[in-house]
């Protein structure tokens, strides 16, 4: 049985007008713009990946990676160059699976970890499993140091570590996307995600939130916190 589901694709929701219970939204192909109503709305704009500002970090072979789109553009680019270094920054859940693809890809990989192991939420003891296993595929690790600046054919490292690197993916953490929420006067929360309560549901009766723009509260520490991960955000 069908789901009678109609997807639009390349359109923009660029405003949320609580009072008429619509939504402003922008065809990217035609430039125009329309209105459609809404009983309920549900909002899962997702987070946005951090670019730190600093030097190089808008080169064209620095990328990011939120979609299948992202993976594509890495992939054609170091294909098309024939490239051989990749540094991978950040050791977090999306690092270290791109360092794992791009090794099982042949590619010397490089993934470099401001704090002293990768995957944080891991004791520290058990993360030295993951580095022994990072380091016998052929991962070069580099721990408790951060980037510090991007050039052409390498990257210098905050210890003053230059390493060969022709592109640079950088895996340093996620933002919530909020700016439609806040444009339309939803409330915040303490995380600066969007603030929903146990149903989901907004400061907005008719608005609901999921995924990576919201914060959630955790039951072990007994606090608001934002937890951008697929199955849960699912």
């Amino acid at each position: 049985m069908p789901y009678t589901i109609e997807a639009r694709v390349q359109q923009e929701v660029i405003q949320i007008n609580r009072d008429k219970k619509t939504i402003t939204v922008k065809d990217l192909i035609s430039d125009k713009t329309y209105e459609e109503g809404y009983d309920k709305l549900v909002l899962s704009p997702g987070a946005s990946p951090i670019r730190p500002n600093l030097e190089g970090i808008d080169n064209s072979n620095v990328f990011t990676v939120r979609n299948v789109v992202d993976i594509e553009n890495i992939n054609s680019y170091i294909k098309q160059k024939g490239m051989k270094d990749i540094a991978v920054i950040g050791g977090g859940f999306i690092g270290v699976e791109v360092a794992e693809n791009l090794k099982l890809a042949n590619y010397n990989v490089t993934l470099v970890e401001f704090a002293n192991q990768v995957m944080a939420p891991f004791d520290y003891d058990m993360a030295q499993i993951l580095h022994k296993e990072m380091v016998d595929h052929g991962v070069e690790l580099i721990l408790d140091d951060g980037l510090s600046k991007i050039s052409d054919g390498y990257i210098t490292t905050n210890s003053g570590r230059k390493i060969d690197a022709q592109a640079v993916v950088l895996a340093i953490g996620v933002r919530p996307e909020t700016n439609l929420a806040k444009e339309a006067g939803l409330e915040i929360g303490e995380t600066g995600a969007i603030k929903v309560d146990s149903n989901y549901l907004t400061s907005d009766r008719d608005i609901y939130a999921v995924g990576d723009a919201i914060e959630v509260y955790h039951r072990l520490l007994q606090k608001q916190t934002r937890l951008a991960l697929t199955g849960p955000a699912q």
